[in-house]
């Protein structure tokens, strides 16, 4: 019982953690950014956030709802896993691409 008092211990300071630091993080953002700079950085990196975070869990969700029953279809999920991992993968690569020309347009347009 101990042990289950401590896991949740550690789960709920954890997230506290988190949260307190994602604040601060915000805070600092939108103090140090111009109104424009953050609010176009805001919706569309939140909106791309959601996609690139909804994608791969759909698809490893979708996985994981299979249960191989022979030897074929344990090989067609090896495939459907690494179809997963590479809507992982694709959408970090969108979600990096995207944050570097949101942040050259911000210096694009805070130079001039």
């Amino acid at each position: 019982m101990a042990d289950l008092f401590a896991g949740i211990g550690a789960v709920v300071s954890t997230q506290v953690l988190s949260r307190a630091l994602t604040f601060i993080l915000n805070v600092l953002v939108a103090r140090l950014a111009s109104p424009s700079a953050y609010g176009v950085g805001y919706v569309s990196l939140q909106l791309l956030s959601n996609l690139v975070l909804f994608v791969p869990k759909e698809g490893f969700r979708k996985v994981a709802l299979r249960s191989p029953s022979t030897k074929a279809d344990l090989d067609g999920l090896q495939s459907s896993v690494n179809l997963g991992w590479m809507g992982s993968a694709s959408g970090a690569a969108s979600y990096l691409v995207r944050m570097a020309g949101t942040a050259t347009s911000a210096i694009v347009h805070s130079e001039s």
